[in-house]
């Protein structure tokens, strides 16, 4: 299902590019960014909005991890729900995803591409959606069999390596080479429980053939698929495009069905993995999980809705 998901995207890629809002910022964010977005969100006082007849929605969600020094939000947000989205269909189930394959996975593909000459950007910034079409191709490792991230990358400049390099196939040598030395290699071998799978193997059973889309507002009212709003997503990533009244109710009805949501608020993401509602069914708060310490805490529906640049979440 991923791979013809990734061919929807490609074939939507040119409709609508001319129509991205002008609101659109970069999601790749470092820590001060992710602080301003916090402070922004943080309800100051929660209990107040608690009341005897709230309603709560509250997945399982693993433990929290430190994007350190990355630009990586995007994709611990994307592997932060994969790895809810598995507990809540296997309750014992302590499944971590390692984030430095996809930190991998991510600079590999970036050097591709300007490689191949179809994008130039040399960064780790990127959206929730180009993580689930890396793991099409590419695959997921788990935690133990590939180490965290780390703010330093060694010493070596793939960027330098790679320009130096002749032809194309020179050029890749020559990328992989850099990656093993900055990065090291990801396995290709690893681990679900106590058995044995490849990365694509394990991204089968842990996917299950979920199919996740990302949403925009859109500005005028207009249903469909259009450009993503981040710059940075990768060429013919696209969102569908809503009106952003009918936000809430679409992040209720994935939790209901037991799907967390990533959001984009500012630079940053963020997963909403539950919420709390009132007797009516208004949203009180959101419970979010973060990238950076102090990752879970409660976030104001209000702000959260007037800051959203984008969401994803699975395809019901």
């Amino acid at each position: 299902m991923l791979s013809r998901w990734s061919s929807l995207v490609l074939a939507l890629s040119a409709l609508g590019a001319a129509l991205v809002s002008s609101q659109s910022l970069a999601a790749g964010s470092d820590y001060a960014e992710a602080m301003r977005v916090r402070a922004l969100l943080t309800l100051p006082t929660p209990a107040v909005v608690r009341s005897p007849d709230t309603a709560e929605l509250r997945l399982p969600v693993s433990r929290g991890f430190d994007q350190g020094g990355t630009e990586l939000c995007w994709a611990y947000a994307m592997l932060n729900g994969l790895e809810t989205t598995y507990r809540v269909r296997h309750e014992d189930a302590d499944l971590e995803l390692s984030r430095r394959a996809m930190q991998y996975f991510t600079m590999e593909n970036r050097h591709l591409l300007r490689i191949r000459g179809e994008a130039s950007y040399l960064g780790e910034r990127g959206v929730a959606v180009d993580a689930m079409s890396m793991l099409g191709n590419q695959g997921l490792v788990a935690f133990a069999d590939f180490a965290d991230v780390g703010d330093a990358y060694g010493n070596f400049d793939i960027r330098r390596a790679v320009d130096r390099a002749g032809s194309e196939a020179e050029k890749i040598a020559a990328l992989h080479e850099g990656l093993a030395v900055v990065y090291g290699v990801p396995p290709a071998v690893t681990h679900l429980d106590d058995a044995e799978l490849s990365p694509l193997e394990l991204t089968a059973a842990v996917v299950e053939g979920q199919v996740w889309e990302s949403y925009a507002i859109s500005r005028d009212a207009a249903e469909g698929y259009r450009q993503h709003p981040d710059p940075d997503a990768r060429p013919g990533v696209v969102s569908w495009y809503m009106p952003q009244a009918r936000f809430e109710a679409r992040i209720k009805a994935a939790l209901a069905a037991g799907f967390p949501v990533e959001i984009t608020v500012g630079g940053h993401c963020l997963l909403i993995y539950g919420a709390r509602y009132d007797a009516a069914g208004r949203a009180q708060s959101y419970f979010i999980k973060d990238s950076y310490p102090g990752y879970f805490y409660e976030a104001d529906p209000r702000e959260t809705m007037a800051n959203l640049v984008e969401m994803t979440t699975a395809v019901l």
